[in-house]
């Protein structure tokens, strides 16, 4: 095992789509500079990405965390039966809301950073 493990999940569909706009690896996305910062604290930020150019640009937000607080990793735990990341729970409860049919922003993709399983950036 990998001390240290990246890697990114996308919805069908998406991961082409992605790549036309040069977004493949966790790092592309984590370390991708455009976009309007819409919020931000010490442990994360949210970024409004516009990719693509006219009649066919689509608007994402990006939420990057970094270094999440342990008190987060023991609930994730706790809630998930497993250690996961913070963009995997975020994933997880959208489509635990979608499936029992409450409306919500329906995700594309998450990636993760880990080191020896534990969440460094997602």
């Amino acid at each position: 095992m990998s001390i240290v493990s990246t890697r990114v999940v996308f919805a069908e569909g998406w991961e082409e789509r992605f790549a036309d706009w040069g977004l493949r690896s966790f790092e592309d996305f984590f370390d991708y500079d455009g976009g309007l910062q819409v919020n931000r604290n010490d442990k994360r930020n949210v970024v409004e990405m516009r990719l693509g150019t006219g009649d066919k640009q689509e608007i994402f937000f990006r939420k990057r965390f970094f270094s999440p607080h342990w008190k987060d990793v023991f609930f994730t735990l706790r809630n998930f039966g497993a250690i996961c990341s913070q963009a995997a729970c975020e994933w997880k409860n959208a489509h635990a809301l979608l499936d029992i049919g409450v409306e919500t922003y329906r995700p594309v993709c998450y990636g993760e950073e880990t080191v020896f399983g534990i969440e460094r950036r997602s």
